[in-house]
């Protein structure tokens, strides 16, 4: 697998994102749209990296979620419009700044865990015009990793 060169944005390689010379270039559009306008955001609010976990743009646009059958086969992550992060620092408030303060164009903004008693990442994707405009600004958690709950600013997490 041979990794686009160069970079997304100005934080973010194509490389680390998942984006190979086989992405369809709608797919690779829809991942360079979401390092400049939700990433990259994210990581000046950090103010330091922030790790894409499981990019799933690689194997041919399959991603890693539909070559082991997890997951929806209509999800935005293998179409480059999504994509799960994670931060040296603290999950909770950076999901909560970007679900009800930062303002950003979001579909949806999940905070998961798995397997594990802390929260794990945040799943972050597009919204219009990549999402149904009644479905974007979805704020939610999966504390199991199958189940999700909404959340409001009053869910303790």
């Amino acid at each position: 697998m041979t990794f686009l060169p160069g970079n997304a944005s100005p934080h973010f390689s194509w490389a680390e994102l998942g984006v190979t010379t086989a992405t369809p270039a709608a797919h690779r559009d829809a991942m360079g749209v979401l390092a400049s306008t939700i990433l990259e955001p994210i990581r000046a609010r950090v103010g330091a990296a922030v790790r894409v976990n499981r990019p799933d743009l690689g194997l041919n646009g399959r991603g890693w979620r539909a070559s082991r059958g997890i997951g929806s086969a209509t999800s935005q992550h293998l179409v480059g419009q999504a994509a799960d992060i994670d931060i040296d620092g603290d999950l909770v408030a950076l999901f909560r700044w970007l679900a009800f303060d930062s303002g950003l164009p979001f579909g949806q903004a999940i905070i998961e865990k798995r397997g594990t008693p802390h929260w794990s990442w945040i799943h972050v994707s597009l919204g219009v015009p990549y999402r149904d405009p009644g479905k974007v600004g979805q704020v939610l958690c999966s504390p199991d990793g199958v189940s999700y709950q909404r959340v409001t600013r009053a869910t303790v997490l």
